[in-house]
């Protein structure tokens, strides 16, 4: 079949119409040419089929990469996410630190300024003990009134 393929071709490039048939001058030179294209046809194809091998393999290659990139560039839109996500989150931290850090001098300050009114109490209390105590002590060595 390639060979009939390979004469009809061979016979358009001629410039022979089909149904025409050219008269060759010696029938063994002619067969001869016809062989000789049809190896060069049949050799053309091989190296046809072995690039369209190579490229189909090469177009596996690439989808394959690109299924692979296609998988890494949705996990990095994953983990943008989440960044962007955690940014939002912490987006506010520094003024909720700052606010925290100011409560905490406001509360120090309220506790060493009740800590200092325990101090004072407690002085009070040991004076009013002592003269409680010391009236307490008069009223006992004093004689007692007629």
């Amino acid at each position: 079949m390639r060979s009939l393929l390979a004469v009809g071709a061979l016979l358009a490039s001629s410039g022979c119409e089909p149904g025409q048939v050219a008269e060759p001058a010696d029938p063994r030179v002619e067969v001869s040419r016809l062989h000789k294209t049809i190896r060069e046809m049949e050799a053309e194809l091989a190296s046809v089929k072995n690039n369209d091998a190579i490229l189909k393999a090469r177009i596996n290659e690439l989808s394959a990469r690109e299924q692979e990139l296609a998988a890494r560039l949705n996990k990095l839109k994953l983990i943008n996410e989440e960044q962007a996500k955690q940014i939002e989150t912490l987006r506010t931290a520094p003024a909720e630190r700052d606010a925290y850090k100011t409560r905490v001098e406001i509360l120090t300050l309220e506790v060493n300024r009740l800590a200092a009114k325990i101090i004072e109490l407690n002085r009070r209390i040991a004076e009013l003990q002592h003269a409680a105590d010391l009236r307490e002590a008069q009223q006992t060595t004093r004689p007692a009134a007629p």
